[in-house]
């Protein structure tokens, strides 16, 4: 995080969360992702006078070692020793993809950590049925969250909606309700930004991808 090379793609994700300390996304300004990174940084961001850059940067690097450790407890979960599971969260951060996200103000960590412990809620509710209600909830939760981060994790709450109506077994429905409507919960700040902006919030998170998205690349080569 601290010694990463410098996207300039970074900028459009700090000067969103600066912004929206006073304004509103994509009424007010231009934000080509779904809100939630953005509000996120802006309350750490309130706290702050100078150096937002790094601190989004080492937001992105807290997610990294969350993702880590939730490798390790989804790894235990499924019955593997500690020194294995251990293995498997050093492994996390071999790709560098992960490295470049960990290190990196974009929003491409956050979504990660949040479909890994959404991933960890569905295994702890199937695993502890006396409190599966609980373990559900915190799944929607996360895996709204991961959609609400980055839109391509829309996948995310569509398995755990699968897996939720698995783990039902249509004697106990009401553990795959929760989920949904936790999921739909966490998405209320996409909805009322949607509302004061409709046209805005469309293009920016839609229109744009289709259009003008591969006219840059194409530019940047």
């Amino acid at each position: 995080a601290v010694g990463g090379i410098y996207n300039h793609d970074e900028e459009q994700y700090v000067g969103a969360a600066y912004f929206a300390r006073g304004f509103l996304l994509y009424r007010d300004f231009i934000y080509l992702q779904l809100p939630l990174q953005p509000i996120l940084l802006s309350a750490i961001f309130d706290r702050m006078d100078q150096h937002f850059f790094m601190a989004a940067r080492l937001f992105s690097g807290a997610a990294a070692i969350v993702s880590a450790f939730l490798t390790v407890a989804i790894t235990r979960k499924l019955g593997r020793g500690m020194l294995a599971s251990c293995l498997f969260g050093l492994v996390f951060f071999a790709p560098f993809s992960i490295q470049a996200a960990a290190g990196s103000a974009r929003n491409d960590m956050l979504p990660v950590c949040f479909m890994l412990a959404s991933i960890y809620g569905l295994l702890c509710a199937h695993r502890n049925p006396a409190r599966a209600i609980v373990w559900v909830a915190m799944s929607g939760f996360a895996a709204g969250a991961a959609f609400e981060t980055k839109a391509t994790f829309l996948f995310v709450p569509l398995m755990g909606c699968l897996f939720s109506f698995r783990l039902a077994k249509t004697r106990q429905l009401s553990r795959s309700i929760v989920f949904v409507l936790c999921a739909c919960l966490v998405m209320l700040p996409a909805i009322w930004l949607f509302l004061q902006a409709p046209a805005n919030f469309l293009f920016d998170t839609i229109g744009y991808h289709r259009t003008f998205a591969l006219d840059w690349y194409r530019a940047e080569g």
